[in-house]
């Protein structure tokens, strides 16, 4: 909101638009110092300068978390990829729209607007069939050698999860492997609940 009242051209910059009690206003009609702006929804437009890229993924979960393109690229290339506000980034959207949609005509049609410079506007695609998707975030984990490989806890879930096995109890020797994933990821559930 500060950018907004800071700058009056901010939105059009932007490529975004508001939208008050679901209808869209000129921006330069709305009183932007004015408290009552909380009250506004904001989108950006289809385009080349979306920072969702060209296409996203709706599923249903409480969270407002869906997949999505992105126009920054580079970032699949970089070690840290945490950069995201809570969605997940796509690095091969063509590829997971064309797997999810399971029809090449549709796939080829998908890919060849995906793959556009110049989108104006969207265009929903429902499934024909539902598709589960889980989301997971491990921290540590045994590779296919058997060696513990661990990552830094960007979301700060470590502190609870080790919590939630204190009071489960101490983890049994011999439990290795498989059996301690499966152990861990009962315990993440146990603490931090199922979307479903």
């Amino acid at each position: 909101m500060a950018s907004v009242r800071n700058n009056p051209n901010y939105l059009a910059s932007r490529n975004m638009v508001a939208y008050y009690k679901g209808k869209q206003v000129d921006p330069s009609t709305v009183n932007w110092q004015s408290d009552s702006v909380e009250k506004f929804r904001f989108k950006q437009n289809p385009g080349s300068d979306n920072s969702l890229g060209n296409v996203k993924f709706l599923f249903e979960n409480a969270y407002s978390i869906y997949l999505h393109d992105t126009p920054a690229k580079q970032m699949f290339g970089q070690t840290n990829r945490a950069v995201s506000h809570g969605c997940v980034r796509v690095e091969k959207p063509v590829d997971l729209a064309g797997y999810l949609v399971n029809n090449e005509k549709q796939a080829e049609k998908i890919a060849k607007e995906i793959t556009t410079d110049s989108i104006t506007k969207s265009r929903w695609v429902t499934l024909k069939r539902q598709m589960p998707v889980y989301l997971t975030y491990y921290t540590t984990w045994l590779d296919d050698d058997g060696k513990m490989v661990s990552y830094p806890d960007i979301y700060g879930y470590d502190p609870r999860l080790k919590e939630a096995m204190k009071n489960i109890g101490q983890i049994k020797e011999g439990l290795t492997g498989r059996r301690l994933g499966l152990f861990l990821i009962v315990c993440f559930v146990l603490v931090f609940g199922v979307v479903g």
